[in-house]
């Protein structure tokens, strides 16, 4: 009996190392998972905030995944209001406009859409998709004009501000970014042309990028930029906190550290096409943006560590079919070691990065064959309305007021966890 005990106290002891030695192993190769650094982690974030809907996903499926529409949360359901203009709030995600994904708001972050531009839509109130919550919010309300429902009598002045200082609508493509140091959602260029009646009474260019602060739901006014063109790629920069900006207009490379007001003016490069998007390769430090639908130069890269030197373009392989297209989504998937690129449909393209040398080395486009809902088809877009969301695995979109939020997982669920949740 006495032996027994021995040696089951024994299996035991020898069975508890074993398990704790498991644990750490498991602990050590989660923690070895790319990730994109503490900018990105939820606040608090732990795995029962996460909507069931969200962890359900299977692999590279589209599903709908939102509770209501933009539409339901309309500060003009009938669209006669002054700010309504032409198109009523479907220029919000028509209107060649971009988005953002606010890791810092909410308990799961979530998207953040705004836009218009010319006549097609006045409202510069903006709007958030709860990740948490599966529902999107207004944020903020729109400008009236001085006299009510008389669209012609808003004052616009040279800085594109209205009369009570906020931001006139604008086409954004890729020109929005956020802020995670200071949960902000930046505008960083707003220029419109003359439109038809009713429509702003002057043309414009602001030197000024707007600020909406998501704890305030309030307009702000950054400092002058030297920002030319809205046609731009930009992308937050979580090593040195900054938002880069690459100029359409110039071309330049531009960044702006959002906390301190200040902008530089980097190296220039060669023309690029007028619908580009950008982002960030943090692993190799190399900003990247979709010069597509041009005969050569489709991919080109701005190596951050010496962003004065002269941009360069690079050779891809595979299925680079998606580089017929522009407008397109293209975001940094940190687990897959690459960008993920969507235009519209089912399928998506993952864009690999060589392990060395990516200035001559070739990039591989690899084709993700996905099944599901077919996502609403981008009208003018999707530019970065699409957007991956790391913690999560999953790439959401939406690209109707009256349709519903698209999300597809692109990392099994094992992986997840190892960027910011319990």
């Amino acid at each position: 009996m006495k032996i027994k005990t021995k040696l089951t106290n024994k299996l035991l002891a020898f069975m508890s190392a074993l398990l704790l030695f498991t644990v750490s192993v498991n602990a050590q190769n989660k923690a070895t998972v790319p990730s994109q650094g503490d900018s990105t982690s939820f606040k608090q974030a732990s795995t029962s905030n996460i909507p069931a809907v969200i962890t359900n996903l299977p692999l590279n499926e589209w599903q709908n995944i939102s509770l209501n529409t933009i539409k339901d949360v309309d500060p003009c359901p009938v669209s006669r209001c002054a700010w309504s203009a032409v198109e009523g709030l479907q220029g919000v995600v028509n209107d060649w406009t971009g988005g953002v994904y606010a890791s810092k708001e909410g308990a799961l972050g979530g998207l953040v859409y705004y836009g218009g531009g010319h006549n097609g839509y006045y409202g510069n109130e903006v709007y958030f998709f709860d990740l948490a919550t599966l529902t999107w919010e207004r944020r903020g309300e729109p400008t009236e004009g001085r006299i009510p429902k008389d669209p012609r009598n808003f004052e616009v002045d040279s800085q594109c501000r209205f009369w009570d200082g906020k931001p006139l609508p604008t086409h954004t493509y890729d020109s929005v970014v956020y802020d995670p140091l200071q949960n902000l959602f930046w505008v960083t260029k707003i220029r419109d042309a003359p439109s038809d009646p009713p429509g702003p009474p002057v043309w414009c260019s602001s030197t000024w990028p707007a600020a909406f602060s998501l704890d305030t739901n309030t307009w702000s006014d950054g400092g002058t930029s030297p920002v030319r063109s809205q046609f731009s790629g930009t992308a937050w920069d979580a090593k040195r906190k900054l938002i880069w900006v690459v100029d359409h207009a110039e071309p330049e490379v531009h960044s702006f550290d959002p906390v301190l007001d200040v902008w530089q003016t980097h190296g220039g490069g060669f023309p690029l096409n007028l619908d580009f998007t950008a982002a960030i390769d943090p692993v190799r430090d190399l900003l990247v943006f979709t010069n597509f639908i041009s005969d050569t130069k489709k991919v080109v890269v701005v190596d951050l560590n010496s962003p004065s030197d002269d941009w360069f373009s690079v050779n891809t392989t595979g299925d680079n079919s998606i580089e017929e297209y522009a407008q397109i989504g293209f975001e940094w998937v940190p687990q897959l070691g690459g960008f993920i690129a969507w235009k519209s449909g089912l399928d998506l393209f993952l864009l690999t990065p060589p392990a060395s040398d990516p200035r001559n080395n070739p990039w591989v486009w690899t084709r993700i064959s996905a099944t599901g809902v077919t996502p609403d088809v981008p009208h003018r877009g999707p530019y970065s309305k699409f957007q991956y969301v790391p913690e999560l695995g999953i790439a959401l979109v939406a690209s109707s007021v009256t349709g519903s939020v698209s999300a597809i997982r692109l990392v099994e669920t094992d992986l997840i966890y190892a960027n910011g949740f319990e």
